[in-house]
């Protein structure tokens, strides 16, 4: 969660339980004190500027209520700012937000997808790849005459360089059951956007890294 509304958070929960609380009446009292100053405590400013976000007076809601509409507003935040990175447009959105998915680990499966996603598979569209090659257009297919955008959904979704292997890892039956959507859409859930367990999503790395692999040693000795 964006460290602001992390600081919302607990500071809306912690106001809301004091409110709530029938243990310590002299709390409640200092905190209506505050309340009485206005936005002239910062505490309290932190609260009403919660508020004006949520759009709801802490006090009129329950418990659960409060954190969902926190989170929920953190979670546009955290949209508005992935569409505004191309190189994040491509990540798919976490099955349960702001907690560890199951499927994030420290394993190689791991950093494959998360380089996918991040838009970072040294393909050499953004910095040399390891043989040393960098293309702004897919040199596979202006080989042929096509001029397409070198990126990664290009790469493991659309390139004809690597087909066969797209065949054989099943990623382009992957590709024809989402027929119609565009090749983001289809990158998003093919690195986890579908909620694919953790064994499939180490199956489709798998898959990734082969195909990246194939792509590069094909094009290693194309012209720049």
């Amino acid at each position: 969660m964006p460290f602001k509304y992390r600081i919302w958070f607990k500071g809306a929960v912690y106001y809301w339980r004091i409110l709530n609380s029938k243990k310590d009446p002299i709390l409640k009292e200092c905190v209506k004190e505050l309340q009485d100053q206005g936005a002239d405590d910062p505490w309290i400013k932190l609260i009403l500027e919660t508020e004006g976000e949520i759009g709801t007076p802490i006090e009129v809601l329950k418990l659960k209520e409060l954190k969902e509409k926190v989170i929920e507003r953190a979670v546009i935040f955290v949209l508005d700012e992935k569409m505004d990175h191309v190189s994040l447009r491509s990540q798919p959105q976490p099955s349960e937000w702001f907690r560890l998915q199951n499927h994030v680990n420290d394993s190689r499966c791991s950093m494959v997808l998360n380089m996918a996603r991040s838009g970072n598979l040294l393909l050499g569209n953004r910095m040399q790849n390891k043989f040393g090659k960098q293309w702004k257009m897919c040199p596979g297919c202006r080989k042929i005459g096509q001029d397409v955008k070198q990126d990664e959904g290009h790469v493991i979704l659309r390139c004809p360089l690597v087909s066969s292997t797209r065949h054989s890892t099943g990623v382009e039956e992957f590709i024809n059951h989402h027929q119609g959507q565009s090749t983001s859409i289809i990158l998003r859930k093919y690195l986890g956007q579908d909620r694919a367990g953790m064994v499939e999503l180490r199956n489709r790395a798998v898959h990734i890294h082969q195909l990246v692999g194939q792509w590069l040693i094909r094009t290693r000795n194309f012209p720049e």
